[in-house]
């Protein structure tokens, strides 16, 4: 993102070269860059890519993921995933030698910052120096990010340093994690919580069952960073655990009935069904405390008798309760529209797939699709994993809000067997075509209850303006794009090629009209308090916007006031996925719906832990320092239709030499040369705001600039016309004096 425009990095058909290019904005077209290119190692073939600011520099650098070429055949098997890092250089171009990396298992590791200083870490299995086959991998480690500028007291570093993961119980004392990551997984570094501070989701191989799954849920605690490995200051807290469906795909997560958390929404294949089986469509809620809305019933809408505050009922019309410190009303708990990231530590999920689990929505596809299906009792199959790819590749049903109501869409993407061809034919397709399916997030009228807001949800397929999706039967992968930034969401197609005319990526522009409101939010990891600044090996130095960090962790939570005065909450996270190709979007999109007003409040979080300007302080001390300087930043009166762009910048200094720094030594990953000002705090982060351009914006001030000038020629017209009169008058009465004389 040079110029705050997305660029593609695709991977050549023997994915053994990653060649980028640059969207050209005059050309409605991405462009090649040759110089930016990367070849892997000879012998590896790529199987993820990660663009990121991993040196903290304001440059993108690229995490190349590869397996042996040889491994990938039936006939030899290895567990190991190979990492190398091609650090951004000037001009777009990356270093032609990786920085060496340890390598880790075959599930791809989690990125995440997991020491709260804003950089890129990883969390994996490390890969034995003695592998064998029958052997568990080991726990799960923190690839810690030790890139760091050298100080006068202090010398600098390059690469990544393991480490235990700071994971404790419930009781605060340092544990490990049961989980062995499932292959593949889709583990995500997300907000659960809703203290706008991202937690972990870990997505495992089931013990009971090599084709089960299960998770953990990890709660970031919101203390202080601390040089200590065994203080949970800066750690993780185990708060859920629990399996996932049978035969569960790729997890995704939104806010998906608008109520300010994060939901889970991911496809379901009954594994013993063969392909007969039913497969679902679900959504599972995370209950929290829902925000304290206005009294509406009462004299005069509650500004009488029986006003006052009251809940609005979420999803299934059982607010959640809560012990979190929360504003009370009426003896409920609720958030107050100034305190969204205020945590709730009693929220829950409940995956449970029995009937009366009032918080799972589960949508059959044969229901879904009834209109499209050449029989009543065909069962279209979800495509959980690319069947075409070595090693395996999970397909995750991407969200975006393409009608900007606020409510996530869902592209889905399914085999074409049970299913008619096209709306015209009554043939049946293939189980090798590939459908995309555009679902839309809609309000149920058919379910009852007081959920007068629209909060119950379901979904339905959009039929009229996705005709093209349908006459589409070779696709392989379906995302999210706003190609051109024009302030809509476009879909981007992967195909196989087997149709037309060999096409493999077809991009599908979003033409409906919305009456509605979009916002577009992109956090960096404040490398650069605004421009970046580096000197390259003859001298010069070079300036340049830190736009392309591909930071992921961050976390929006805003309200927003609909046309009957209704206020809604949303939150939305950035990036929370990087592993098995997940094509996300760098920034983070949300529709805003029909609204007259400005963004009320727009709560930005980071994953800075706050702490003392001294990096050893106690988690107790860390506390209390981090609630005078929060993790977040506050905006109000946020202009729809634009981009917020936010740097969190914050001073650093140089740490004391090692003979005054009581435990620093020199190597010592969690002592680096630098540490936090003090007093360091959001003041310093710096906010821009982009107000999105329009193809018209020319012919309307053609049309204004018309319009003054033809008001300007009435004006002088008149001016003139009135300036005659006053002569003619005073002709007249000059007139009249002489005669008057005679």
């Amino acid at each position: 993102m040079v110029h705050r425009s997305v660029d593609a990095f695709v991977l050549n058909q023997d994915r053994t070269r990653v060649d980028v290019y640059l969207w050209d904005h005059a050309a409605f077209a991405f462009r090649a860059s040759p110089s930016s290119s990367i070849t892997a190692p000879s012998g590896q073939t790529i199987v993820n890519v990660v663009p990121a600011d991993f040196d903290y520099d304001g440059r993108l650098d690229v995490l190349l993921m590869t397996q042996s070429s040889s491994s990938l055949s039936y006939s030899k098997t290895s567990d190991e995933l190979r990492l190398g890092l091609y650090l951004g250089q000037d001009e777009g171009v990356f270093a032609s030698q990786p920085v060496s990396i340890d390598s880790s298992t075959l599930a791809q590791p989690l990125m995440l910052d997991a020491s709260g200083d804003m950089r890129t870490d990883f969390l994996a299995h490390p890969y034995p120096s003695s592998p064998s086959p029958y052997a568990k991998s080991a726990p799960l480690q923190v690839w810690r990010n030790n890139f760091t500028a050298p100080s006068r007291f202090y010398p600098g570093s390059q690469g990544f340093v393991k480490q235990d993961a700071a994971f404790f119980d419930k009781n605060g004392r340092p544990t490990t994690s049961s989980c062995q990551l499932a292959h593949p997984h889709s583990s995500a570094y997300i907000d659960l919580n809703g203290d706008c501070l991202a937690d972990i989701f870990l997505v495992c191989q089931s013990p009971s069952s090599s084709s089960a799954l299960s998770y953990e849920v990890w709660i970031a605690n919101n203390n202080a960073a601390s040089s200590s490995p065994s203080s949970a200051a800066a750690g993780y807290t185990l708060s859920h655990t629990g399996d996932l469906p049978p035969g569960s795909g790729a997890l995704s997560f939104a806010d998906m009935d608008r109520d300010g958390t994060i939901d889970v929404v991911f496809p379901s294949c009954d594994p013993k069904g063969g392909n007969k089986a039913e497969c679902h469509i679900n959504i599972a809620y995370n209950r929290q405390i829902p925000l304290c809305m206005p009294e509406k019933d009462g004299f005069l809408g509650g500004l009488g008798h029986g006003g006052g505050q009251r809940v609005i009922d979420i999803g299934d019309g059982k607010a959640a309760q809560s012990p979190s410190a929360a504003a009370s009303a009426g003896g409920r708990k609720c958030r107050q529209p100034g305190e969204l990231c205020t945590a709730d530590p009693s929220f829950t999920f409940n995956f449970s797939t029995d009937s009366s689990n009032q918080d799972l929505l589960r949508i059959p596809v044969s229901n879904l699709l009834r209109a499209h299906l050449t029989d009543s009792s065909a069962k279209p199959q979800i495509v959980i994993t690319d069947p075409a790819s070595n090693p395996a590749t999970p397909i995750p049903m991407h969200l975006g809000d393409f009608n900007k109501d606020g409510y996530p869409d869902i592209l889905l993407l399914t085999t074409g067997a049970g299913l008619q061809t096209s709306s015209s034919s009554k043939k049946e397709g293939s189980s090798s075509d590939g459908r995309v399916w555009l679902i839309q997030n809609v309000r149920d009228f058919q379910q009852g209850g007081p959920a007068l807001d629209g909060s119950k949800r379901t979904l339905a397929v959009v039929e009229d303006g996705a005709e093209v999706l349908r006459e589409i039967r070779d696709a392989k992968g379906a995302s999210w794009i706003d190609v051109d930034e024009d302030g809509t969401l476009d879909i981007l197609l992967q195909r196989t090629g087997s149709e037309g005319n060999g096409q493999r990526v077809t991009f599908i522009q979003n033409n409906y009209f919305h009456d509605a409101f979009f916002l577009k939010a992109l956090t960096l990891n404040g490398a650069c308090q605004g421009l970046c600044e580096v000197s390259s090996p003859g001298g010069k130095s070079s300036k340049f916007k830190p736009w392309g960090h591909n930071y992921g962790g961050a976390s929006y939570k805003f309200t927003v006031l609909d046309t009957n005065g209704l206020r809604k909450a949303q939150q939305v996270g950035q990036l929370p996925q990087t592993g098995y190709r997940s094509l996300l979007t760098p920034y983070s999109y949300f529709g805003l719906g029909r609204t007259n007003n400005y963004v009320e409040t727009l709560f930005v979080g980071s994953t800075r832990r706050r702490g003392s300007a001294a990096a050893g302080a106690g988690a107790g001390q860390g506390s209390d320092s981090a609630n005078d300087n929060p993790h977040y930043l506050v905006m109000e009166g946020v202009v729809p239709n634009s981009e917020v762009l936010i740097s969190p910048w914050e001073e650093r200094v140089e740490r004391p030499p090692p003979s005054s720094d009581s435990g620093g030594k020199v190597g010592n990953p969690d002592v680096g040369p630098w540490m936090p000002a003090p007093g360091a705090s959001t003041s310093t982060w710096r906010r821009e705001l982009f107000l999105q351009p329009g193809d018209w914006i020319p012919w309307v001030t053609v049309v204004l600039v018309t319009v003054v000038l033809m008001l300007g020629i009435v004006v002088l017209v008149l001016h003139f016309q009135e300036k005659r009169e006053d002569e003619r008058e005073r002709k007249r009465a000059v007139h009249e004096i002489n005669f008057a004389a005679l």
